[in-house]
């Protein structure tokens, strides 16, 4: 587990990025740069937490030091698990990328979805208008995160997700956050590149 301090202080808040692997992450240089700016003091690092270790790592955090955190892959799902207090998008996608602590425990949220529709709307203003088919690279919590927003916004006809990871099941959660936003929704699922282990649905 890593703990580190921008300027070697003892600082009064401090939040993190929790995930495996977590080196590659610049979330630290961008909390860092803006708490400097606003002159808050705090810290914001990150922890670099083993699978099974993770639930035990937040039922700790206060101990650990951490007021909150964001949560990256792979542990958005046992995030959600460790929650005391879930977010209605969060108890419909079952993933969470920030937590928060309270008085009353845990907390989280799912920002993914309002991050995603905000740089859509931005970079393809009016994208919503005309849309009717949407191709999702991925298959985990983020994946969960980008579906859910479009079916909120309208998108309705058909998804593909390619996921390279032979154990996650891209039709079983792309049906499952359809049916919890939208009754209607054609899903077709392609598990890998390469085109093996190909199926459709269709609801």
């Amino acid at each position: 587990v890593l703990h580190e301090s921008w300027d070697g202080a003892v600082s009064r808040r401090r939040a993190c990025v929790i995930g495996h692997p977590v080196a590659q992450a610049r979330s630290p240089v961008l909390h860092r740069h803006w708490l400097k700016e606003y002159g808050i003091d705090g810290d914001y690092t990150r922890e670099d937490v083993l699978p099974d270790q993770i639930n035990s790592f937040l039922k700790n955090l206060r101990t650990h030091g951490y007021v909150g955190a964001n949560i990256t892959v792979p542990h958005k799902a046992a995030a959600y698990r460790a929650l005391d207090h879930a977010e209605p998008v969060v108890e419909t996608l079952k993933v969470t990328n920030t937590i928060w602590l309270k008085d009353d425990g845990l907390h989280g949220t799912n920002t993914d979805v309002s991050g995603f529709l905000a740089n859509l709307d931005e970079v393809v203003p009016d994208w919503s208008i005309d849309a009717e088919q949407a191709v999702v690279l991925g298959a985990g919590g983020g994946a969960r995160a980008v579906v859910y927003g479009l079916l909120s916004r309208g998108l309705k006809r058909r998804f593909t997700v390619f996921s390279s990871n032979g154990k996650t099941s891209a039709s079983g959660f792309l049906r499952s956050t359809a049916a919890a936003t939208r009754p209607a929704t054609s899903i077709q699922r392609t598990h890998d590149a390469e085109g093996h282990d190909r199926d459709g649905h269709e609801e």
